[in-house]
Protein backbone atom coordinates (compact mmCIF):
# COMPACT_ATOMS: atom_id res chain seq x y z
CA UNK A 1 0.00 0.00 0.00
CA UNK A 2 1.16 3.16 -1.09
CA UNK A 3 1.35 6.69 1.44
CA UNK A 4 -1.20 8.26 0.15
CA UNK A 5 -3.52 5.02 0.36
CA UNK A 6 -2.62 4.38 3.75
CA UNK A 7 -3.27 7.83 4.85
CA UNK A 8 -6.78 7.59 3.24
CA UNK A 9 -7.47 4.30 5.13
CA UNK A 10 -6.59 5.71 8.42
CA UNK A 11 -8.55 9.04 8.13
CA UNK A 12 -11.60 7.17 7.02
CA UNK A 13 -11.45 4.39 9.93
CA UNK A 14 -10.72 7.23 12.18
CA UNK A 15 -14.15 8.66 12.60
CA UNK A 16 -14.42 11.03 14.99
CA UNK A 17 -17.77 12.12 14.41
CA UNK A 18 -18.88 10.69 17.94
CA UNK A 19 -16.97 13.01 19.72
CA UNK A 20 -13.28 14.11 19.73
CA UNK A 21 -10.72 12.59 22.04
CA UNK A 22 -9.09 14.38 25.22
CA UNK A 23 -5.81 15.57 23.52
CA UNK A 24 -7.73 16.67 20.32
CA UNK A 25 -10.12 19.00 22.37
CA UNK A 26 -7.22 20.15 24.08
CA UNK A 27 -5.19 21.12 21.21
CA UNK A 28 -7.77 22.82 19.29
CA UNK A 29 -8.82 24.48 22.28
CA UNK A 30 -5.06 25.86 22.84
CA UNK A 31 -5.23 26.50 19.05
CA UNK A 32 -8.07 28.75 19.40
CA UNK A 33 -6.82 30.54 21.97
CA UNK A 34 -4.06 31.14 20.65
CA UNK A 35 -5.22 32.33 17.24
CA UNK A 36 -7.60 34.76 18.78
CA UNK A 37 -5.25 36.27 20.93
CA UNK A 38 -2.12 36.76 18.67
CA UNK A 39 -4.13 37.45 15.03
CA UNK A 40 -4.73 41.09 14.87
CA UNK A 41 -6.23 41.56 11.47
CA UNK A 42 -10.04 41.22 10.52
CA UNK A 43 -10.91 37.79 8.70
CA UNK A 44 -7.61 36.47 8.80
CA UNK A 45 -6.21 33.92 5.91
CA UNK A 46 -5.07 30.73 7.81
CA UNK A 47 -3.58 27.66 6.36
CA UNK A 48 -4.20 24.22 8.23
CA UNK A 49 -1.53 21.38 7.10
CA UNK A 50 -2.53 18.40 7.21
CA UNK A 51 -6.16 18.46 7.59
CA UNK A 52 -7.03 14.87 8.02
CA UNK A 53 -10.77 14.70 8.66
CA UNK A 54 -11.11 18.13 9.49
CA UNK A 55 -12.01 17.99 12.59
CA UNK A 56 -10.11 21.41 13.81
CA UNK A 57 -11.91 23.43 10.55
CA UNK A 58 -14.72 24.48 12.68
CA UNK A 59 -12.74 26.21 15.52
CA UNK A 60 -10.74 27.87 12.42
CA UNK A 61 -13.81 29.05 10.86
CA UNK A 62 -14.45 31.26 13.52
CA UNK A 63 -11.28 33.10 13.63
CA UNK A 64 -11.30 33.56 9.49
CA UNK A 65 -10.78 32.22 6.00
CA UNK A 66 -9.68 28.66 5.72
CA UNK A 67 -7.15 26.82 3.74
CA UNK A 68 -6.85 23.25 4.61
CA UNK A 69 -4.87 20.77 2.53
CA UNK A 70 -4.23 17.41 3.22
CA UNK A 71 -2.30 14.35 1.31
CA UNK A 72 -5.27 11.83 1.54
CA UNK A 73 -6.78 12.96 -1.47
CA UNK A 74 -10.08 10.90 -0.46
CA UNK A 75 -10.51 12.13 2.45
CA UNK A 76 -10.00 15.87 1.35
CA UNK A 77 -13.29 15.21 -0.68
CA UNK A 78 -15.22 14.42 2.17
CA UNK A 79 -14.17 16.86 3.87
CA UNK A 80 -14.95 19.33 1.17
CA UNK A 81 -18.21 17.81 0.77
CA UNK A 82 -19.15 18.45 4.67
CA UNK A 83 -18.29 21.83 4.51
CA UNK A 84 -19.92 22.34 0.90
CA UNK A 85 -22.58 25.18 2.63
CA UNK A 86 -19.39 27.39 4.01
CA UNK A 87 -17.86 29.82 1.31
CA UNK A 88 -15.19 30.56 4.17
CA UNK A 89 -13.52 27.07 3.96
CA UNK A 90 -11.61 25.49 0.92
CA UNK A 91 -9.79 22.22 0.52
CA UNK A 92 -6.59 21.35 -1.92
CA UNK A 93 -5.53 17.68 -1.90
CA UNK A 94 -1.50 16.98 -1.94
CA UNK A 95 2.06 16.71 -1.21
CA UNK A 96 2.11 19.90 1.08
CA UNK A 97 5.94 20.50 0.01
CA UNK A 98 4.42 20.77 -4.01
CA UNK A 99 1.17 21.57 -4.06
CA UNK A 100 0.34 25.27 -4.70
CA UNK A 101 -1.33 26.77 -2.10
CA UNK A 102 -0.78 30.05 -2.82
CA UNK A 103 1.56 32.84 -3.37
CA UNK A 104 4.86 33.17 -1.18
CA UNK A 105 3.32 35.07 2.29
CA UNK A 106 -0.21 34.72 1.35
CA UNK A 107 -1.23 33.62 4.90
CA UNK A 108 -1.37 35.44 8.16
CA UNK A 109 -1.53 32.18 10.46
CA UNK A 110 -0.61 28.65 9.51
CA UNK A 111 -1.29 25.36 11.93
CA UNK A 112 0.08 21.91 11.56
CA UNK A 113 -1.16 19.24 14.30
CA UNK A 114 0.66 16.39 14.83
CA UNK A 115 2.11 16.44 10.97
CA UNK A 116 5.79 17.44 11.10
CA UNK A 117 6.63 13.72 12.37
CA UNK A 118 5.24 12.20 9.27
CA UNK A 119 7.96 14.36 6.92
CA UNK A 120 11.39 13.01 6.37
CA UNK A 121 12.55 16.55 5.30
CA UNK A 122 11.48 18.37 8.38
CA UNK A 123 13.60 21.57 7.79
CA UNK A 124 11.85 21.62 4.66
CA UNK A 125 8.55 21.33 5.74
CA UNK A 126 9.01 24.68 7.89
CA UNK A 127 10.75 26.29 5.42
CA UNK A 128 7.42 25.77 3.28
CA UNK A 129 5.17 26.95 5.93
CA UNK A 130 7.67 30.44 6.57
CA UNK A 131 7.68 31.07 2.93
CA UNK A 132 3.87 30.93 3.03
CA UNK A 133 3.44 33.25 5.76
CA UNK A 134 3.33 36.95 6.03
CA UNK A 135 6.01 38.83 8.07
CA UNK A 136 5.11 38.24 11.45
CA UNK A 137 2.79 35.73 10.81
CA UNK A 138 1.76 33.38 13.38
CA UNK A 139 2.27 29.76 13.31
CA UNK A 140 1.13 26.60 15.89
CA UNK A 141 2.27 23.98 15.60
CA UNK A 142 1.80 20.54 17.80
CA UNK A 143 3.37 17.52 17.39
CA UNK A 144 3.55 14.27 19.40
CA UNK A 145 6.12 14.24 22.46
CA UNK A 146 9.19 11.60 21.37
CA UNK A 147 9.51 10.31 25.24
CA UNK A 148 5.61 9.99 25.85
CA UNK A 149 5.50 8.12 22.69
CA UNK A 150 8.36 5.60 23.46
CA UNK A 151 7.24 4.97 26.40
CA UNK A 152 3.59 4.14 25.68
CA UNK A 153 3.40 2.32 22.65
CA UNK A 154 5.24 -0.97 22.16
CA UNK A 155 3.78 -2.20 18.59
CA UNK A 156 3.08 0.69 16.22
CA UNK A 157 -0.47 0.41 14.11
CA UNK A 158 1.04 1.31 11.05
CA UNK A 159 4.92 0.20 10.59
CA UNK A 160 5.23 1.74 7.29
CA UNK A 161 4.14 5.22 8.00
CA UNK A 162 7.65 7.69 7.87
CA UNK A 163 7.51 8.68 12.12
CA UNK A 164 10.16 10.99 13.12
CA UNK A 165 9.08 12.20 16.63
CA UNK A 166 10.34 15.02 18.43
CA UNK A 167 10.84 15.75 21.85
CA UNK A 168 10.82 19.52 23.24
CA UNK A 169 14.19 20.62 23.02
CA UNK A 170 14.63 19.55 19.31
CA UNK A 171 11.15 21.07 18.17
CA UNK A 172 12.03 24.05 19.38
CA UNK A 173 15.85 24.10 17.73
CA UNK A 174 13.44 23.11 14.63
CA UNK A 175 11.70 26.32 15.61
CA UNK A 176 13.33 28.45 15.75
CA UNK A 177 15.15 28.22 12.48
CA UNK A 178 12.37 30.08 10.39
CA UNK A 179 10.26 31.63 13.64
CA UNK A 180 10.46 33.34 17.30
CA UNK A 181 9.28 30.96 19.44
CA UNK A 182 6.74 32.32 21.82
CA UNK A 183 5.21 30.02 23.82
CA UNK A 184 6.34 25.89 24.04
CA UNK A 185 4.74 23.55 26.07
CA UNK A 186 2.98 20.12 26.76
CA UNK A 187 -0.36 19.37 26.72
CA UNK A 188 -2.62 16.16 27.98
CA UNK A 189 -1.08 14.06 29.67
CA UNK A 190 -2.03 10.60 28.17
CA UNK A 191 -0.26 6.93 28.36
CA UNK A 192 -1.49 3.78 27.13
CA UNK A 193 0.29 1.56 29.96
CA UNK A 194 1.47 1.45 33.13
CA UNK A 195 0.79 3.27 36.31
CA UNK A 196 0.67 6.30 34.11
CA UNK A 197 -2.06 5.47 32.26
CA UNK A 198 -4.25 4.38 35.16
CA UNK A 199 -4.10 7.89 36.55
CA UNK A 200 -4.77 9.92 33.28
CA UNK A 201 -7.58 7.42 32.10
CA UNK A 202 -10.88 8.30 32.36
CA UNK A 203 -12.09 5.79 34.70
CA UNK A 204 -9.99 7.89 37.41
CA UNK A 205 -11.48 10.85 36.22
CA UNK A 206 -14.93 9.51 36.83
CA UNK A 207 -13.84 8.19 40.10
CA UNK A 208 -11.58 11.16 41.48
CA UNK A 209 -15.12 12.98 40.70
CA UNK A 210 -17.09 10.67 43.01
CA UNK A 211 -14.48 11.09 45.42
CA UNK A 212 -14.25 14.96 45.41
CA UNK A 213 -11.16 14.96 44.43
CA UNK A 214 -10.78 16.09 40.79
CA UNK A 215 -8.86 19.75 41.84
CA UNK A 216 -6.53 17.12 43.07
CA UNK A 217 -6.58 15.21 40.07
CA UNK A 218 -6.37 18.03 37.63
CA UNK A 219 -3.24 19.92 39.62
CA UNK A 220 -0.98 16.30 39.42
CA UNK A 221 -2.22 16.04 35.37
CA UNK A 222 -0.71 20.47 35.41
CA UNK A 223 2.42 18.70 37.22
CA UNK A 224 2.85 16.08 34.47
CA UNK A 225 2.51 18.85 32.14
CA UNK A 226 5.32 21.16 33.55
CA UNK A 227 7.52 17.93 33.21
CA UNK A 228 6.87 17.86 29.91
CA UNK A 229 5.18 14.61 30.01
CA UNK A 230 1.76 15.67 28.10
CA UNK A 231 1.46 13.66 25.11
CA UNK A 232 1.71 16.55 22.86
CA UNK A 233 3.75 19.53 22.27
CA UNK A 234 2.47 22.80 21.25
CA UNK A 235 4.21 25.54 19.96
CA UNK A 236 3.71 28.91 19.47
CA UNK A 237 5.65 30.73 17.07
CA UNK A 238 5.91 34.70 14.88
CA UNK A 239 7.69 34.65 11.77
CA UNK A 240 10.88 36.02 11.53
CA UNK A 241 10.13 39.71 9.91
CA UNK A 242 13.56 40.10 9.20
CA UNK A 243 14.35 36.79 7.58
CA UNK A 244 11.02 37.35 5.62
CA UNK A 245 12.26 40.79 4.22
CA UNK A 246 15.64 39.81 2.99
Amino acid sequence: MDARSAWTEWNLSSNRDDGLGPVQVAQGSLIEEWLQTNLTVDNPQILDVGCGTAWLENRLVRIGRVTATDYADKVVMQASERFADQPNVRFVAGDFLTTELGDRGSYDAVVTVETISHFEDQIGFLKRIADLLKPGGIFVIASQNRPVMERSIRHLPNPGWYRKWLDIDELRELVEREFQVMELRSVCPKFFDGPLHIVNSDKMEHLAAKLHLSGTLQRFKRWEEGRNMGFTLMCLARKKVAAQSA
